[in-house]
């Protein structure tokens, strides 16, 4: 919740929504990503004939793999926000 001061020095509370702030370009790939290679994987668990090699190493192979890493890493990464050029000097 972010809180501004008007002119008459009074609080005035807004609020951010969540996912505006927190969901950026980078995040909506790599959740596209994850999609697009959840329905390949599916599509290859049920080409014929079921015992084939994909039906059985590849198609589980890249389910879990996406469920795994792939849609985990779009919800949760984040880029690390550069220091603004004073504190970079303060530092020095």
């Amino acid at each position: 919740m972010a809180v501004k001061v008007t002119k008459k020095n009074t609080l005035k509370q807004t609020s951010i929504p969540a996912f505006s702030y927190y969901w950026e370009k980078h995040n909506f790939i790599l959740f596209g990503i994850g999609i697009v290679l959840s329905v390949i994987g599916f599509y290859l668990s049920s080409v014929k004939p079921w015992d084939s090699n994909a039906s059985l190493v590849i198609s589980p192979i890249l389910l879990v793999v996406t469920y795994i890493v792939i849609f985990p890493l779009a919800i949760l990464y984040t880029k690390k926000k550069n220091q603004p050029e004073e504190d970079k000097n303060k530092a020095s």
